[in-house]
């Protein structure tokens, strides 16, 4: 099995508390987003599309703007503007340039993490030993693109099952030392950002 830099990515997010595909997906528009504001907003056939869809998803568009890159956004958005001048009722089509890259982007990244975690056993034993847990939202598409591979699937469903027991031990901590009996206990380090790491988890990012 051939490592990518994909594998080292996973194995570093691996590391972090939140899920690693939402962390991976992150990465993978920033520097897209970054590279598009560089030289797409150049690109002709790009901005074409854009302003066929009437511009970017609200998402993508806050993305891009933290970004900053004031010359790129005056060149992408006199165009949309100057087409929207034109008829300000024209009907667009329904579409994002980059969440339909992001989705191209989105099958290889699950690919490449199924691939990683049957194929290579430090993969799967970092992904047991750090509690790392994919998100729910993240979870379900997994499992419906290798519906197939029901033996991939119950792989890591069951590292997954494990790693949110985990998580659930560290929320029931939270309430116990909430209780006046146990208040003297300080919260451990995992513990403290359980909460927040449960939400994510839950509903993705």
């Amino acid at each position: 099995m051939i490592k990518t830099q994909k594998y080292y990515d996973f194995m570093e997010l691996f590391e972090q508390s939140d899920c690693p595909i939402c962390l991976m997906r992150q990465k993978w528009a920033h520097e897209f987003i970054d590279a598009f504001l560089y030289e797409g907003v150049n690109d002709k056939q790009f901005r074409k599309i854009i302003r066929d869809n009437g511009g970017i998803c609200r998402r993508h568009a806050y993305d891009m703007m933290e970004q900053g890159d004031p010359l790129a956004h005056a060149i992408l958005y006199s165009d949309l503007i100057g087409d929207y001048l034109q008829n300000i009722d024209k009907k667009k089509k329904n579409g994002c340039l980059i969440c339909s890259k992001e989705e191209e982007a989105d099958k290889i990244m699950y690919r490449s993490f199924m691939t990683y975690f049957t194929q290579d056993t430090a993969f799967k034993q970092k992904f047991a030993d750090t509690k790392s847990c994919i998100c729910r939202p993240h979870l379900k598409e997994l499992k419906a693109m290798f519906k197939k591979n029901k033996d991939m699937i119950d792989g890591l469903y069951a590292v997954q099952i494990e790693n949110l027991k985990a998580v659930k031990t560290h929320l029931d901590e939270i309430v116990r030392k909430h209780d006046y009996r146990y208040a003297h206990e300080k919260l451990t380090d995992e513990e403290s950002v359980a909460w927040k790491r449960a939400v994510k988890l839950m509903v993705g990012r």
